[in-house]
């Protein structure tokens, strides 16, 4: 195991840990998923500092895909706003905004990413593993997203794409398996 992977993996590891602690003492499963974005945030930057920042088209894109999201959480700017600035944005198109710019980003990365590997991805198979996402982007449901997220870790997989941001995607996955166990 690489060391992305064990830092993506303890991430993980560590929010399962506390929902199943929160399983014993309250006997409900909860998981943190409003912690989500900021977990993602934290692991990126520390895969660019042990990758001595190095930064490609892919990578920047994925950073862009991590900020873009957490931006578009309420529960972020609950932190830095006062209840009137929160209602504002609520009711304005800001939030949206943001997680349209997280999809087009995540797009971009998604098509850098396969791209990067040589011919052995065709530009087909890209569009075809973009439709659930996008589909989940439009109609905000989580499922869609992580049957994109899949079908994107299952071509790494099968193409023996690099490792190193694989691991973030499958946190990302990951999470948001979390996120949606903790809305059914």
């Amino acid at each position: 195991m690489i060391r992305e992977e064990r830092t993506s993996f303890l991430a993980g590891l560590t929010l399962v840990i506390y929902a199943f602690l929160q399983w014993i003492e309250k006997g409900i499963f909860l998981f943190p998923f409003p912690l989500n974005e900021p977990i993602i945030f934290i692991v990126y930057f520390y895969l660019l500092f042990l990758n001595n920042w190095k930064l490609t088209y892919d990578i920047f894109f994925l950073g862009l895909a991590v900020i873009f999201k957490m931006f578009s959480q309420q529960l972020f700017w609950s932190f830095f706003l006062s209840n009137e600035s929160l209602e504002l944005l609520y009711e304005g198109i800001w939030t949206d905004l943001f997680y349209l710019l997280y999809a087009i980003s995540w797009i971009i990365f998604s098509i850098f990413y396969f791209r990067k590997q040589g011919q052995r991805i065709s530009y087909l198979f890209i569009f075809i593993l973009l439709i659930p996402f996008f589909l989940g982007v439009l109609l905000n449901h989580p499922i869609f997203e992580i049957l994109s997220f899949v079908i994107f870790i299952g071509m790494s997989r099968y193409n023996k794409v690099e490792r190193k941001n694989l691991s973030l995607v499958c946190l990302i996955c990951f999470l948001e398996l979390g996120k949606l166990v903790m809305l059914l």
